[in-house]
């Protein structure tokens, strides 16, 4: 409805620009062909009309912008409400779950000037007259790598057996990056009865690296990338209006034809820091989910060989972007790596769940833990160049509503970044993967919209707009132009070399967005596959038409043949249960390529449902060139696998559990 409204829109205000250039020229032709002492009358009346001409421009521009993100001869994008009348329904405002009914008991502060943490006890406990406490703590390591691999060599850990007794506040050593504190808490009343509570802290230690001095950022800028998965721009307007407001209002520009190119966070993330799709990335580095990435070509490589201090930090262990269902890293892949403290947080405090997501460790939530980590290090290195990325699954991924929750705190952290003027050395983005992958709202052309097209925020250091006024300016440009996580990767790499070619093995036309975007770009020129390709205007089809029910029977018959294509990758004792046409949800065309189809559809056994690119071959057959969009969560019905092809298509069975 909301393409259709727009499609309308525009179409009257081109009638209207046509008709009036019409009527320009033919007075203009008058004009030149009666030169009396009408002339005067004419060239006041001509420049009325340039000067009306120009207002109409505008008007038709700021129109053109009301009805279109994207709008050129080969992509048109409509620019839709986040508060569409579709997706109202969906919407409410999440509030975060409380982590302790007691708060923390303890805290760390960072003496930014001497580089040294102050370890405290919360007074709340201390004050207590008839309590006793006494805490300890021990340091935790990324635990020594033994010769022989094992898949889960990234989990590793390892704690110190000695617990070091601290007073009520006490300077940590400068070598402890990570430590659990054990407090033990007696009642003066009743001496035998305690309790125990533990804490966990990350600091940004002193690791004595060579760091370079960039004190305004007008050259070599430090990266600062701060990613909540599954957000899309619209949800971001929705659901973190806070948040939205400090990009706003503080410099950022934002992308809004930003588009994803694969389906899930790894495929999509890839591509932003190697500047590969996944197949290639198989092809060049990483021959198997088993083995390590190490000897990939991530961009913090390209950073850290110019002299830049990396860091990596993700907040959910058992899902993270190179952990889930792979082998991850055999070496710390940065700098500041935090996954040991992650891990270990998870499985040394209580966690409290959030939309199935583990939201709090003990009495914290993660992201939190993750927000202080940000602070302390963009303080510690405001002056000298790095680049970090920071990736926020926890409050975001599994629910369309859950980045509220998070709102106030992220809306803090970034101003209090901003306030103290910590940003001014550094290119600052906010941005996602994808949108909501999940969920009813994907069956709305609003939800499918959303779905591929993430959030994307970008500041750029004063002191590098100032030398680079042009670059800002193109940036600008290229905020309703067709743009992918490819053009992102080539825009990295082109504030870390001024000279070098820029190219992405993965899109070969794609280029930094410091330049402007061909204004009549495709989405294969962009590397953007037809099934995640935004571009185009649909019309819907009656769904029980022949037609229709002939191409969905095809979408099932070709989900099945991918469980069997693949069917090697399943647990021994499994197989793929036989997929059935449960109900046909909804299927349209392209209006400009009627032979192309997106087809939601239901399937039997489990419920699970698909958003699917079907092409017409010919009257009879039909084809899915590229991938499927799983919409709704498969959960457990998979567990028989981990191979990325079958895992939203497969519905789990026992070979045994067959009725013969």
């Amino acid at each position: 409805m909301a393409e259709k409204e727009c499609t309308q829109k525009n179409t009257r205000d081109v009638i209207k620009t046509m008709t009036f250039i019409l009527f320009l020229t033919l007075f203009m032709f008058y004009c030149m062909g009666n030169e009396t002492k009408d002339d005067y009358d004419c060239r006041q009346l001509e420049n009325s009309s340039v000067a009306l001409k120009n207002q109409t421009v505008i008007l038709d521009e700021k129109a053109f912008k009301n009805g279109f993100t994207v709008w050129d001869d080969n992509c048109r994008i409509p620019n839709v409400s986040a508060f569409d009348d579709s997706v109202k329904k969906f919407v409410k405002k999440e509030k975060s779950p409380k982590c302790s009914s007691l708060p923390s008991v303890t805290s760390v502060i960072l003496d930014v000037k001497s580089w040294t943490y102050t370890l405290k006890i919360n007074k709340f406990y201390q004050n207590k007259a008839d309590l006793n406490i006494s805490c300890c703590y021990s340091s935790i390591h990324r635990k020594y790598l033994k010769s022989k691999r094992s898949f889960n060599d990234d989990d590793r850990y390892t704690i110190e057996p000695s617990c070091h007794p601290i007073k009520n506040s006490e300077i940590i050593p400068k070598t402890v990056e990570f430590m659990v504190v054990n407090c033990k808490i007696r009642s003066l009343k009743n001496p035998s009865k305690s309790t125990t509570r533990r804490n966990i802290h990350a600091m940004v230690i002193d690791k004595q690296l060579n760091r370079f001095s960039n004190l305004n950022g007008t050259s070599k800028p430090s990266v600062l990338i701060i990613a909540i998965d599954s957000l899309s721009r619209l949800n971001l307007i929705r659901s973190m209006p806070k948040t939205y407001e400090v990009l706003e209002n503080n410099g950022f520009l934002s992308l809004e034809g930003y588009t994803k190119v694969a389906d899930n966070t790894f495929p999509n993330v890839i591509p932003i820091l190697s500047g590969m799709f996944v197949e290639q990335m198989i092809k060049t580095c990483w021959k198997s989910p088993k083995i390590e990435m190490d000897q990939c070509p991530f961009l913090w490589k390209n950073f850290k060989e110019s002299g830049y201090v990396t860091t990596y930090v993700e907040d959910q262990s058992g899902m993270s972007t190179y952990n889930y269902n792979k082998y991850g890293f055999r070496n710390a892949p940065t700098d500041y790596y935090l996954r040991p403290f992650m891990v270990a947080s998870e499985k040394l405090l209580p966690i409290t769940k959030f939309n199935a997501m583990n939201f709090c460790v003990g009495s914290t939530p993660i992201a939190e833990h993750i927000y202080h980590y940000i602070e302390d290090f963009v303080s510690l290195h405001k002056d000298h160049g790095y680049f970090a990325v920071f990736w926020l699954n926890t409050f975001s991924h599994n629910d369309v509503n859950a980045p509220s929750s998070m709102d106030q705190k992220t809306a803090e952290m970034l101003t209090k970044l901003l306030t103290r003027n910590q940003l001014n050395n550094a290119v600052t983005f906010l941005l996602s993967d994808h949108g909501m992958r999940f969920g009813e709202i994907l069956e709305t052309y609003v939800g499918w919209l959303e779905e591929r097209m993430p959030a994307l925020y970008m500041r750029l250091p004063p002191g590098y707009t100032a030398k680079y006024p042009e670059r800002r300016q193109n940036f600008l440009v290229n905020k309703n132009r067709l743009t992918s996580p490819f053009d992102l990767h080539l825009t990295l790499k082109n504030f870390l070399s001024e000279d070098e070619p820029l190219t992405a093995i993965g899109c070969i036309t794609c280029h930094s967005l410091l330049r402007p975007v061909s204004v009549n770009r495709t989405c294969e020129l962009a590397g953007i596959e037809s099934h995640w390709c935004t571009c185009d205007a649909y019309e819907e089809l009656d769904n029980n038409s022949s037609v229709s029910m002939t191409i969905s029977q095809h979408v099932v018959t070709e989900l099945n043949a991918r469980t069997i294509k693949y069917k090697m990758n399943i647990k021994k004792g499994f197989m793929c249960s036989k997929l059935k046409l449960h109900s046909l949800i909804s299927i349209r065309h392209k209006v400009n390529r009627p032979s192309e189809y997106l087809v939601v559809l239901e399937t039997l056994p489990g419920h699970g449902k698909f958003s699917v690119t079907v092409k017409k071959i010919n009257d009879t057959h039909f084809g899915v060139p590229g991938d499927v969009s799983r919409i709704n969560m498969y959960g457990s019905q998979s567990s028989c696998t981990t191979d990325w092809n079958l895992i939203k298509i497969c519905y789990c069975v026992r070979i045994n559990e067959l009725k013969p």
